[in-house]
């Protein structure tokens, strides 16, 4: 079934936190959020920041950044709001992400690291979430996906003691995400 078809269930499914609600809390959009945001591989690295803006219930527009093991990292998000009439909101999105990369963070034990391969990778990113919609000043959303490079001979081998050895295309290849991001809703 996949995961787009769980998300898809369960956000058409009818299950009570999916279910439209009448509450003026809910109802009322807060357009803008500023949420933390860690995880593994996220576009925005390990640590980072977002700032969404939500000019219509059913869409979400971000742009972040952050730290990521190997560096900087930058990112612009689309999300489609699934439900976004109940308390917890589905979102299906996709952006791009620019960053420093590197393929091996070794420890040396016994013996030096091989060669290793970095360089600056712009990655094409898909994602699922679920978080709030938020009836006060704290939003959330729980994030899964994955990042595809789109120039993935954008690596050059740093050759400390033995060279990398395989052709730098092989280098980047696509990348699963997951983070949690927690902040402010307002306005």
């Amino acid at each position: 079934m996949g995961l787009v078809g769980v998300v898809l269930l369960l956000s058409l499914g009818g299950a009570p936190w999916f279910a439209p609600t009448d509450d003026a809390d809910v109802v009322e959009q807060r357009h803008v959020r500023v949420l933390l945001i860690g995880g593994l591989g996220t576009p925005v690295g390990e640590l980072g920041a977002e700032i969404g803006f939500v000019p219509w219930s059913h869409l979400e527009l971000a742009v972040g950044a952050g730290l990521g093991l190997s560096g900087r990292q930058v990112a612009a998000s689309v999300r489609l709001r699934l439900r976004p009439d109940s308390i917890l909101v589905l979102t299906v999105g996709g952006g791009v992400s620019r960053g420093d990369y590197s393929d091996s963070h070794c420890i040396p034990i016994g013996g030096a690291c091989p060669g290793r391969w970095d360089g600056t990778i712009n990655w094409a990113n898909v994602e699922v979430g679920l978080g709030n919609q938020p009836t006060g000043p704290l939003a959330w959303r729980a994030i899964l996906g994955v990042g595809i490079p789109l120039n993935p001979g954008g690596l050059t081998c740093s050759d400390r003691v033995d060279p990398c050895g395989e052709p730098r295309d092989h280098r980047a290849g696509a990348v699963p995400f997951v983070g949690f991001a927690v902040g402010w809703a307002g306005a």
